[in-house]
Formats: C-alpha cells, sequence, structure tokens
C-alpha cells in the first residue's frame, strides 16, 4: 500500500522508499518493540512495564518522548530492518 501510494517518486535515483514488511506493525513504535527485548525496552525508556504490549502503549502515549528516551539512552536498541537498509548498514 505504502509503495504503491509513493511509486511515482521511484523515478527519480536519489529518492528511495523504504517500509516494514508486517503491515500490522504500521508505525515505527511497534517495529521497534516487536525488534527488541522487553529488558532492553524498559531499560531504554526507565519503566517497569510487564509486557511488550505496555511498552507500546506508553510509547505511543508519548512519541516525543519516547524518541528523546532512545536518543539519550546509554542502551542499545535493535532497529527494524527496513531502516538499517536505508542506511546501508
Amino acid at each position: 500500500e505504502v509503495q504503491a501510494r509513493f511509486a511515482d517518486y521511484h523515478i527519480e535515483d536519489c529518492v528511495s522508499l523504504h517500509t516494514g514488511t508486517d503491515p500490522k506493525l504500521n508505525t515505527l513504535e511497534p517495529q521497534i518493540v516487536a525488534v527488541n527485548e522487553l529488558a532492553t525496552l524498559n531499560a531504554v525508556f526507565g519503566t517497569n512495564c510487564e509486557t511488550k504490549d505496555q511498552v507500546l502503549e506508553a510509547m505511543l502515549a508519548n512519541k516525543t518522548g519516547s524518541a528523546l528516551a532512545i536518543f539519550e539512552s546509554e542502551v542499545s536498541i535493535n532497529m527494524p530492518e527496513y531502516i538499517r537498509n536505508a542506511l546501508g548498514e
């Protein structure tokens, strides 16, 4: 769906589109949760959630704070494959 919506942009050599493959993971937050362990997520966000669903709820409720926590954390997280591909990793 996303690929089709932006197909006209692929005519430019400097433009590429990278998306996740699971349509159920429709934004960055669920994709980050899917590729990381619960303990890692709790460490990054300073939470004590018992499930990944709880972490996701907290991330979606505070997207800016979640992004800042990832940026400022000394704990490394895994990024979804499409982001790693976009960065050439």
